[in-house]
């Protein structure tokens, strides 16, 4: 299934946000475990849509 780049980049910073907007809020309320799980899955969500990004630069939009 081919998905359009920008649609995945879209959504990766929109699941990269959520996840740390979360993971601010359970900080805030003093949950540090579910804190620092969404804090990793968001840095998940932004390692992939730097690859994202980079193989979109790379390749240009077809």
């Amino acid at each position: 299934m081919n998905i359009d780049p920008r649609i995945r980049m879209i959504a990766g910073i929109v699941m990269a946000v959520i996840s740390y907007v979360v993971a601010v809020a359970n900080f805030i309320e003093g949950d540090i475990r579910s804190g620092v799980i969404l804090t990793i899955i968001g840095m998940f969500f932004s390692t992939v849509l730097a690859q994202t990004i980079s193989r979109y630069l790379t390749k240009g939009p077809s």
